[in-house]
């Protein structure tokens, strides 16, 4: 009879050693994902840094005013408008006939 409990207790400690795999292998992928989410926050944090920025940028009217004229070339009642544009390069190729 003294061997059906050692069977049990190696059953038992094997049931236990399967459990404990089980847990750290789980802990392993919750560190990877834990890592992975560290590294989006911090991108998430700096895109929100340079969001703020710019919130305060346009906070002040007279940023907001000119950022609507330099997008969508919009001028005031008395004002002038100028639009500049580059020449486009000249064709390097002259046509010539033979006759």
């Amino acid at each position: 009879m003294g061997s059906w409990r050692y069977l049990i207790f190696i059953v038992l400690i094997a049931f236990l050693g399967w459990g404990v795999y089980g847990i750290v292998a789980e802990k392993g992928k919750v560190g990877d994902t834990a890592d992975t989410l560290r590294v989006e926050l911090g991108g998430l944090e700096e895109e929100n840094r340079g969001l703020e920025a710019d919130n305060a940028y346009y906070e002040n009217e007279q940023n907001l005013v000119k950022a609507l004229k330099e997008q969508f070339n919009y001028r005031a009642a008395d004002e002038k408008l100028i639009i500049l544009v580059s020449p486009s390069p000249k064709s390097s190729s002259t046509a010539t006939s033979t006759e």
